[in-house]
């Protein structure tokens, strides 16, 4: 399945008829796309993305046909709906499908949104609400060679991955239809108590001492674990308790 213009079928064959499938060869950005139409249940796919961004704003730069490039909308569940949810779920569920089809690599997850391989970034996943509504964008990896990721900026260059840098040169649609599968699954979860447990073995920042921003504050602190509805908690050096959200929080080291 290599071809762009087959890849609507293919993942409404997949995924069945609850969506509306779109494909780009290119767009600025898909999570835009499918935020100004965040009510619909929409899978929006792009081969190439001029304007991909991820949390809090910041970029993302793929080559054409190097990555995995989507965004789906999902409708929130009022009585269970937080961004946090959400976000935590949909890594799980973008974890799974890598691990279901690259077999024998082992999926990390560094909140809040950067799914891991060897300490180096394989995927992002940023999360945002319209009204009742979330959109899901996912960013990953495919097909970056070498020569690629030796272009890229110094700060970039030891942090990233790829999956035919692993050894898994996957089919980029196959891997955008399996990761759909395996979101709506982990959202539909009714008890997300094993999905937690789930989290905290795939956490690459659990029990570690940590610097994060939230607030424009700086807080220094050891993660102990997640709330699925709020965000991360942390034990700062005071011995205090605090959880901070998704959504405005970043690792500053």
């Amino acid at each position: 399945m290599n071809e762009l213009s087959d890849w609507a079928d293919y993942l409404e064959a997949q995924l069945g008829e609850a969506r509306r499938v779109e494909v780009y060869r290119t767009t600025a950005s898909t999570q835009d796309l499918a935020k100004a139409r965040a009510a619909q249940p929409l899978l929006i796919v792009a081969d190439h993305q001029t304007a991909g961004r991820g949390r809090l704003g910041r970029s993302w730069d793929a080559p054409a046909g190097s990555a995995a490039l989507f965004s789906l909308t999902h409708r929130l569940d009022p009585r269970r709906g937080t961004l946090d949810r959400v976000a935590f779920l949909s890594a799980l569920g973008v974890a799974r499908a890598i691990e279901r089809l690259a077999r024998g690599l082992r999926v990390g997850i560094k909140w809040p949104n950067d799914l891991v391989i060897q300490g180096r970034k394989l995927a992002g996943i940023l999360v945002e609400t319209v009204g009742s509504h979330a959109v899901i964008g996912v960013g990953i990896n495919v097909a970056l060679w070498r020569e690629e990721v030796s272009a890229m900026p110094g700060e970039l260059r030891d942090r990233v991955t790829s999956l035919a840098l692993l050894g898994h040169p996957l089919s980029r649609v196959t891997l955008i239809a399996e990761a759909v599968k395996q979101i709506d699954a982990c959202l539909a979860a009714a008890d997300v108590t094993p999905l937690v447990a789930e989290w905290r073995d795939r956490s690459v920042l659990s029990h570690q001492r940590l610097t994060l921003r939230n607030a424009g504050q700086e807080i220094t602190g050891s993660v102990v674990d997640l709330d699925p509805e709020a965000g991360l908690i942390v034990r700062r050096d005071s011995g205090e308790l605090i959880t901070l959200p998704a959504g405005t929080t970043t690792v500053v080291g």
